[in-house]
């Protein structure tokens, strides 16, 4: 199972791969009647690995724009806070 690292488009990259992985080997299972025996074991095993790349795929999204939501928070607030100082700042007295 590949490693998934990167910015979001490698990620994204990464998904759409393993998504196209992942329907062409669901094909096999529509008509699973047709994968010799010997061969069954191997495409329940691949389903579950690409399954969890998948996941991974989607996990690391998810946390990629958890950390960007909360960098957007963060920086808004600060500059928030900034405006209201320079409105208390530049009061006349």
């Amino acid at each position: 199972m590949a490693e998934v690292n990167g910015n979001f488009g490698e990620v994204f990259y990464q998904l759409a791969e393993v998504n196209c992985n992942l329907w062409h080997e669901q094909e096999k299972v529509y008509e699973f009647e047709k994968v010799p025996v010997e061969k069954k074991d191997a495409v329940v095993k691949k389903l579950a690995l690409l399954n969890l790349e998948r996941n991974n795929c989607i996990d690391a999204i998810n946390k990629q724009f958890s950390k960007l939501i909360t960098q957007k928070i963060t920086h808004n607030k600060c500059t928030s806070e900034k405006e209201q100082h320079a409105e208390y700042v530049d009061l006349p007295l």
